[in-house]
């Protein structure tokens, strides 16, 4: 009844995830370094976590392009960012690239990412642990818009995983 309202003008629902996640995790560190960057705005990140060795490896480097690839269909994504731009490659190039080619462009990530700090930003952890790839909605949402939205990222990441070995999807967005 009326009781259970007392109260409740007080009450506040944050929608910003953010609160979940400890800033010294690496997941985090992602995503911030993604606001940092980029500023906010609506968007769906999906973070790849490696299961042994880290994301400068070229299987990951794949995930991360593939994973790009698929996002940037999506007819509501602007834009797609992740780390391989900072080393002047696109997801179709990774893509079509060679092992070779690849353990090149990891560890020039890998020095990117070690080098992070003031002026220098990119979207994975120091410690290669995790990276990001952020998936830039440009209009303003409302709640059930932003609802399908996440329900059609979340298939799109599933259905990824299921084809990802090695490496685990974990998905937020605001």
């Amino acid at each position: 009844g009326a009781a259970g309202m007392v109260g409740s003008e007080h009450v506040v629902n944050d929608p910003d995830v953010l609160i979940y996640f400890d800033k010294d995790r690496p997941e985090r560190q992602a995503f911030d370094a993604v606001a940092a960057r980029f500023g906010q705005s609506r968007e769906v990140v999906t973070l790849i976590v490696p299961e042994a060795g880290d994301v400068f490896a070229p299987a990951m480097l794949r995930a991360m392009a593939e994973l790009a690839v698929r996002s940037a269909a999506r007819p509501e994504v602007s834009v797609v960012r992740t780390a391989l731009s900072d080393v002047d490659m696109t997801p179709q190039e990774v893509l079509a690239a060679t092992d070779e080619t690849l353990a090149l462009v990891g560890g020039r990530l890998r020095q990117l990412a070690a080098a992070q700090g003031e002026g220098v930003r990119t979207l994975v952890a120091q410690d290669g642990s995790v990276a990001a790839v952020a998936a830039i909605v440009p209009e303003l949402l409302d709640n059930a818009q932003a609802r399908r939205i996440a329900a059609a990222h979340r298939t799109l990441k599933e259905a990824m995983a299921g084809e990802l070995a090695g490496a685990r999807l974990m998905q937020t967005g605001r």
